[in-house]
């Protein structure tokens, strides 16, 4: 995907005491591929987004435990500064 449509986030701290949560390039990131939207296909009013399909069999389960291993997962690149 090309980084233009890339989902971005950005996390920065109020306070210098915050900082441990800034987003920056010691972040991994990992594209979960389990997760794909569910096109709806009806001929009517529809007000809500899409679902979600979810497969998982390749779905990362423990990414949040301390002990996983993210060594494949990629740095986030910074695309541009946080400001207050």
């Amino acid at each position: 995907m090309p980084s233009s449509q890339a989902n971005r986030l950005i996390i920065q701290g109020k306070f210098r005491s915050r900082e441990l949560i800034n987003t920056d390039k010691s972040w991994n990131v990992f594209k979960d591929s389990a997760y794909s939207p569910l096109p709806v296909n009806i001929n009517q009013y529809y007000i809500v987004g899409p679902g979600e399909k979810l497969v998982c069999d390749i779905h990362p389960w423990n990414w949040m435990k301390a002990d996983f291993d993210d060594s494949g997962w990629k740095k986030a690149k910074e695309l541009e500064t946080g400001y207050l």
